[in-house]
């Protein structure tokens, strides 16, 4: 949300109404997916949270590697 601030206020990129209700919506379902894992995993819910963030990111960033290296090509 506040990179779409700054956007508008410096004008820079495009920013529109639809970037900030999926901020906003994203936000709204990252709290929901936190309760319920507290509520399931009371006591464990951070390392729970903490391992699947890592399996994530992870695999973003080995996701991000292939696409850039060229492995992975798309044709346009």
């Amino acid at each position: 949300m506040l990179f779409e601030v700054l956007q508008f206020i410096f004008a820079i990129g495009a920013s529109d109404i639809t970037d900030f209700m999926g901020n906003t919506l994203g936000g709204i379902i990252g709290i929901g997916v936190f309760i319920v894992f507290c509520k399931l995993f009371s006591t464990k819910a951070n390392k729970v949270l903490n391992v699947l963030t890592s399996i994530g990111v992870i695999f973003l960033g080995a996701l991000v590697l292939l696409l850039t290296s060229g492995v992975i090509r798309f044709k346009f």
